[in-house]
């Protein structure tokens, strides 16, 4: 095989997608390299409505980058970190992609609930990394492409088969300070007691909730109007066929 030089070497990764970008964040590293180390890595539970996982990863600088590890629920995500932990103290934090690599072994199978512990890890590792080289994490993932992330909230009518309770909740998330213009929610089931085609073990929608599912959305767009947008909350919950009749 014909040598090259590490110029040309990294010059040949931006044919191969995301390389690339690993290849500029290799660059900018390599001065920094090597000179510091993963001291510790704490996990901090927020606490509230949803349960938040955040995952702290300090260098031995002085130094540490914070991840978020999902959500709620957030069982087991804790002792997720706590088991990853002696595998990277004492390692190189500017490695990040050796790292997480090399704990690929540890989410495969039937492991992977352990990606939520790893996915914290690695956003963690890249504050850091940022904070390290004194730039922001943005410039070594390639740039900032926006200044401006436009968010969701999860405010839903009481009763969306109520057009009273549409409107209410529509002049309650029109008042709202906070300006939200997007609203995400899901719909309320059917009693399998009075709808005998509601089987709570299977991925379906019963014809009857297909039906209140159309009308219930009808109210909230007409009580809404169109300058704000509604997603559907599927929540994981359905099958191939129950989504597309459910996107229908």
């Amino acid at each position: 095989m014909k040598a090259v030089s590490r110029r040309q070497f990294l010059k040949s990764l931006a044919f191969i997608p995301g390389a690339s970008l690993l290849a500029q964040y290799h660059a900018m590293a390599a001065p920094e390299k090597g000179k510091t180390k993963i001291r510790d890595i704490e996990v901090m539970i927020l606490q509230g409505p949803r349960t938040y996982t955040l995952v702290k990863v300090e260098s031995d600088a002085g130094l540490f980058g914070i991840g978020e590890a999902y959500g709620s629920p957030g069982v087991g995500v804790r002792e997720g970190i706590m088991a990853l932990k002696p595998e990277l103290i004492g390692k190189d934090p500017l490695g990040i992609d050796v790292l997480i690599t090399g704990l690929g072994w540890r989410t495969d199978g039937s492991a992977h609930s352990l990606m939520r512990a790893v996915s914290g890890i690695e956003m963690a590792l890249w504050d850091l990394a940022g904070k390290t080289l004194n730039v922001s994490t943005t410039t070594l993932l390639g740039g900032r492409f926006r200044d401006r992330v436009r968010m969701y909230d999860h405010s839903a009518p009481d009763d969306m088969m109520n057009p009273a309770s549409c409107r209410e909740w529509a002049h309650r998330v029109k008042s709202d300070p906070s300006g939200f213009t997007a609203h995400k929610f899901g719909f309320p089931h059917t009693d399998p007691r009075s709808d005998r085609a509601r089987d709570p073990s299977n991925r379906v929608l019963t014809t009857t909730e297909l039906s209140r599912i159309r009308k219930g959305f009808e109210n909230c767009r007409e009580a809404l109007g169109w300058d704000h947008d509604i997603m559907v909350h599927c929540h994981w919950e359905y099958d191939l066929r129950t989504s597309i009749q459910l996107a229908e």
